[in-house]
């Protein structure tokens, strides 16, 4: 009620019932809260692009591990679009989402671009930079989506960013 940026750890503990230990225990702050448990994507995302058949392009290997994710949002359309307009309506969660969320997503689409090619992305461009590319897509649809009341399907949101991603090239 009072915000994001005005509610404290002391606000949302007391409102749980706990300590404000305890609430160190479950969440390194509490802009953590509001994203909740976000790491298994990393894990789920890292597996099938690393599983992915050796001859589908890179690209479209990220592509596909999001897609499988995007489905699964979809059936979380009020928690997404509650969390997204706090977002955009919070600097310190926006913040957050940027330095921590945004990063480990770069980084484990990275980690598996490199390990799925046998790449070292201190030498090799492609892992690191199709990794920003792919995380941007996804933003980007996300972001469209809840403009748009999440009334539109966002894999088939998606998919379109994708799309602009290959066409960007030609």
């Amino acid at each position: 009620k009072n915000g994001v940026d005005a509610t404290t750890v002391d606000d949302i503990a007391d409102a749980a019932g706990i300590s404000q230990r305890t609430f160190f225990r479950y969440f390194e702050s509490k802009e953590a809260v509001l994203f909740g448990q976000w790491s298994w994507q990393l894990d789920v995302i890292a597996r099938r692009i690393e599983k992915s058949p050796e001859d589908l392009a890179p690209l479209d290997a990220v592509r596909a591990s999001i897609m499988s994710l995007a489905e699964g949002v979809e059936r979380e359309r009020h928690t997404v679009m509650l969390r997204s307009q706090l977002t955009q309506s919070s600097t310190l969660a926006r913040n957050y989402y940027r330095q921590v969320i945004q990063p480990a997503w770069e980084e484990a689409i990275t980690k598996a671009l490199s390990a799925r090619r046998s790449l070292d992305p201190l030498q090799d461009p492609l892992p690191r930079t199709l990794a920003g590319a792919a995380v941007g897509a996804r933003n980007a649809a996300v972001d469209i989506w809840v403009a748009g009341g999440c009334t539109e399907l966002l894999p088939e949101i998606t998919q379109r960013a994708f799309e602009t991603l290959s066409r960007s090239n030609g």
